[in-house]
């Protein structure tokens, strides 16, 4: 058995199937297959005394049977080339060509290293077998949620109605009403801080303006983070176990 520290009440029904037993008001000791389904959603955290081998095995195992792919990319950037262009200044077009990739490199490099999503775009999590009471979605916030289905081992995909879940207060999480059991299930929403580059907070867009810098010295999309965008991303970094 794995100890957990729950952060909601993400226990739900299995408290009484003898998968999820009480030690304390928020920790529960957790059968260890379901253990890496909780830490994959992000309804919980290890407890500090898993030995280094149990850790290990969650973390290899945490996306087998949970999965995240985007499915709309962002209708813009956060800044545009005219911005990049004056922050770099470059005054010809010929430069366009190698500038214009760059900004989508380095708004992706934001993305991945905040954990959110800036621009309105779309996001699809998988989950095998448990839909339960609290889901954790990733690359919020969470504008809305665009639909849940079932998708079972036989038979048609089953649309979960909209009265049957509802987005958390804080805008990175589903709550469901009535736990449902299932082959798979897919969580389709939006997310990003708005449609529009101005909704994108300042710190980040400066951010993404030092990335780009770097991949233009470098004549390469694969140049690091710099010290100055991390100091700029710092403050909106999504913290994760």
């Amino acid at each position: 058995m794995i100890f957990l520290t729950f952060r909601r009440r993400a226990i739900g029904w299995w408290r009484g199937r003898g998968l999820v037993g009480f030690q304390a008001q928020q920790t529960a000791w957790v059968d260890p297959a379901l253990a890496r389904y909780f830490v994959a959603c992000g309804a919980a955290q290890v407890e500090h005394h898993t030995t280094h081998e149990e850790r290990e095995g969650i973390a290899m195992h945490t996306w087998v049977t949970h999965g995240i792919e985007r499915v709309t990319v962002p209708a813009i950037e956060p800044v545009t080339l005219a911005e990049v262009k004056q922050f770099l200044r470059v005054d010809q077009t010929t430069e366009d060509g190698t500038i214009t990739p760059m900004i989508a490199a380095a708004r992706d490099a934001a993305e991945r290293y905040l954990g959110v999503s800036l621009i309105t775009q779309s996001w699809k999590l998988t989950l095998q077998d448990y839909l339960p009471p609290l889901v954790a979605l990733r690359f919020g916030p969470v504008q809305s949620i665009t639909s849940v289905t079932l998708i079972p081992a036989t038979g048609s995909n089953q649309v979960i109605a909209a009265s049957g879940y509802r987005l958390t207060a804080d805008k990175r999480g589903l709550e469901v009403t009535t736990p449902i059991t299932g082959n798979r299930f897919e969580i389709i929403y939006q997310a990003g801080y708005g449609s529009t580059a101005s909704a994108v907070p300042e710190l980040i867009r400066q951010g993404i303006l030092q990335h780009v810098a770097a991949m233009y010295d470098m004549r390469s999309a694969d140049a690091a983070l710099p010290a100055r965008a991390l100091t700029a991303y710092h403050p909106y970094k999504e913290m994760s176990l």
